[in-house]
């Protein structure tokens, strides 16, 4: 017992001090608390500054100054001990950078004909044996991701790029990733030339309109894909407020199977595709920003084998096309493309059709597309427009598709960051040589979380 007690009699010697301590007087407790409410203020406005070093990338950055309490000391403390925090997001000692982006994207869509390809439209089938079949598509499938990279600057700039969607094949509920993007780019900035290599979008058609539907408009009126290539660019200022862009590259030929082997028609024709564009950006009236008109073209060839024993033909890819983006307010921006060409299938064009291999031609095309970007206000944007492709009727075969037209309209909701919902409405028509036309209205709904 009496051990007990003298256990007891220690503790209290030992914690009595603290007790002591921890019990300041009135007037000493509510200017402390005064003062740790500076602190803590302090504190979150320090904090406040981390997120922006964290976030921010690319940028010199200098730290706040101490102000006699150590809170500035202590941030510079952490930025020493993650290195990461002071050079920027992604961004490593030696001076690279990679930076993830991309968005999560629903589509819920109905039609009230068939369309190809469901998911998204393209053209209308014919009415000749499904007439009104309609349909209903919901698709995760646009969902998106990429990394934007940057290396270290030493009076060249380079960057990379790596795209995917999830477009390729597979099932509905488990499709596979499709590549979208995947090249470098090298910029000397000194002098306004580039370097770009890998795949990415094409030289010619490089506008295109705002839908929500996955083709922009594609193989009616719009067309221009993605395709491997070495580009060079030069960029040159005429004058304070004009601008001239050259771009040419040397592209993937891509074309159909040839009927009598599996060989890559595009492929076996020896050469790459060449593509060039010429475009200025220069003020129109008073336009709050410069407009660009560009007016650009390809040319390659196809050969396709005409019997077994290995005899071809060559036929003409080509086109010439003008493009022009014009803000005419703050608020409203006009974009629109027109073009004429052969053999366009493999750029989207020509809807979905090149070359007529019953009766082994070129099948000719032209057509164009205008779209107006109406932003309300930060939350609120409206888009329409219209599109029309007439392929050479003389160039199809019974059953070919003649003309592809869409007139389309959507309102895009941005109530949350990063977060934006949006309904569109647009009107189809395709028709077909000796055969009945297709038309369909579609209601597309769209819910899209970027990061």
């Amino acid at each position: 017992m009496s051990s007990r007690i003298t256990v007891l009699f220690l503790v209290c010697i030992l914690i009595w001090p603290t007790l002591a301590l921890a019990a300041p007087a009135e007037n000493d407790l509510a200017s402390e608390n005064e003062a740790l409410r500076e602190r803590v203020g302090r504190l979150e406005a320090e904090l406040e500054k981390v997120k922006d070093l964290l976030t921010e990338s690319g940028t010199a950055r200098t730290l706040p100054a101490d102000d006699g309490d150590g809170v500035s000391a202590a941030v510079e403390a952490l930025l020493a001990r993650y290195p990461a925090a002071a050079l920027g997001a992604g961004e490593s000692a030696n001076g690279f950078s990679v930076v993830p982006y991309g968005y999560i994207k629903l589509d819920m869509s109905y039609d009230t004909s068939a369309v190809s390809n469901g998911n998204f439209a393209r053209w209308v089938e014919s009415e000749e044996y499904n007439e009104d079949d309609d349909r209903t598509s919901i698709t995760a499938r646009q969902t998106r991701f990429g990394l934007k990279i940057r290396g270290p600057v030493n009076g060249v700039i380079l960057t990379g790029q790596i795209e995917l969607d999830f477009y390729g094949s597979g099932a509905e509920n488990k499709p596979q990733p499709f590549m979208r993007h995947a090249f470098m780019k090298i910029e000397w900035p000194d002098n306004g030339w580039s370097l770009i290599a890998g795949q990415t979008w094409d030289v010619v058609s490089p506008v295109n309109p705002n839908t929500l539907n996955y083709p922009v408009a594609w193989w009616a009126g719009n067309w221009g894909y993605r395709r491997p290539q070495l580009r060079i660019t030069k960029v040159a200022d005429l004058n304070d407020d004009t601008t001239l862009t050259v771009a040419v590259a040397a592209t993937r030929n891509i074309g159909d199977q040839s009927p009598f082997n599996s060989t890559d028609a595009g492929a076996d024709s020896g050469i790459p595709v060449f593509q060039a564009r010429v475009a200025l950006t220069l003020p129109i009236f008073d336009a709050p920003k410069p407009a660009t008109i560009g007016l650009w073209g390809h040319w390659g060839t196809e050969e396709y084998d005409t019997d077994m024993k290995g005899d071809s033909e060559d036929y003409k890819t080509n086109s010439i096309g003008i493009d022009l983006t014009l803000p005419v307010w703050d608020c409203l921006t006009i974009k629109g493309e027109f073009f004429h060409g052969q053999d366009l299938d493999a750029y989207l064009g020509g809807i979905g059709q090149g070359v007529n291999l019953v009766e082994m031609e070129e099948i000719q095309s032209r057509g164009g597309w205008v779209g107006a970007a109406w932003t309300l206000d930060p939350q609120w944007t409206v888009n329409f427009g219209g599109s029309m492709e007439d392929v050479d009727e003389d160039d199809l075969s019974a059953g070919g598709r003649k003309k592809n037209t869409s007139v389309w309209g959507n309102i895009i909701w941005s109530p949350l960051k990063n977060f934006k919902t949006g309904i569109e409405v647009s009107h189809w028509k395709t028709q077909y040589k000796d055969m009945e036309d297709g038309k369909d209205l579609r209601l597309q709904l769209s819910f899209i979380y970027s990061f």
